[in-house]
């Protein structure tokens, strides 16, 4: 068992998803808004501007484009995890987290990938701060396939080593 906490509730039935999706911005809210979250000294921002009165963030967060048509579907298992984002990047560190750096194309992104929860949180490294790109389920083979691929060739992040 690894060191996050248990999934948030949902009875399973999407005709009651707009209470439990307040909930989960409340504990957004709580974690990247009212509370200033750090990693490596420097601040993990959000996108606040906003889609249907709540953050483009939170969106990246709670739902998923399916169809890769820009149309995003609230998917459970990413959305249940909300309250895991903050505890991976305070707890980096930890065992069950392969924390490594990879330059993309125009940035470099840092992943904190739980293996053993499937769960994956990526920032993105900027100047002064970082950017919450997304976190997510790693459901399909494909993806730990290119995480591992990505992980085999890291790059050194400055105050850790790879996991």
């Amino acid at each position: 068992m690894s060191f996050l906490p248990a999934l948030m509730e949902f009875d399973g039935n999407w005709a009651n998803w707009a209470p439990v999706e307040d909930r989960l911005h409340k504990q957004f809210s709580k974690d990247f808004i009212e509370r200033i979250c750090i990693f490596k000294g420097k601040r993990v921002e959000i996108d606040f501007r906003l889609d249907a009165n709540k953050e483009v963030s939170f969106w990246h967060l709670t739902t998923r484009d399916y169809f890769k048509t820009s149309n995003r579907y609230p998917e459970g298992d990413r959305a249940l995890r909300i309250h895991w984002i903050r505890q991976v990047i305070e707890n980096y560190k930890h065992t069950d987290v392969s924390y490594f750096c990879y330059p993309e194309p125009r940035n470099i992104r840092h992943y904190f990938w739980v293996k053993c929860e499937n769960y994956l949180v990526i920032l993105e490294e900027r100047k002064t701060s970082f950017r919450l790109v997304t976190a997510y389920v790693v459901d399909k083979k494909y993806m730990r396939e290119d995480l591992q691929r990505k992980l085999d060739a890291c790059h050194q992040c400055p105050d850790v080593e790879p996991t």
